[in-house]
């Protein structure tokens, strides 16, 4: 029995599941990589995988994962001066 064919929107729902809503984004007709932002070809789940192994994704999503750190570093650090102040 052959398989059924998904259509283009359960297709692109399918992989924002997979990876997460904050990776990608749909419209209906284009995946959209919001870390790289660029349009993903999404015909085969084999170009998704690349696209996210691509040198240019990977260095994005390190360098978002390195900022918010040092975000939340830099509120840790803001909110305990705030606090040892405020017992001045």
């Amino acid at each position: 029995m052959p398989k059924e064919k998904k259509t283009q929107i359960s297709k692109l729902k399918s992989f924002i599941l997979e990876f997460g809503d904050n990776v990608f984004s749909a419209d209906g007709r284009v995946l959209f990589c919001k870390t790289c932002e660029i349009k993903v070809e999404y015909e085969l789940r084999s170009s998704v995988i690349q696209h996210i192994q691509t040198v240019k994704h990977v260095k994005k999503t390190q360098q978002m994962i390195t900022q918010t750190s040092k975000t939340k570093k830099s509120t840790f650090n803001m909110d305990l001066c705030k606090a040892l102040l405020t017992f001045h």
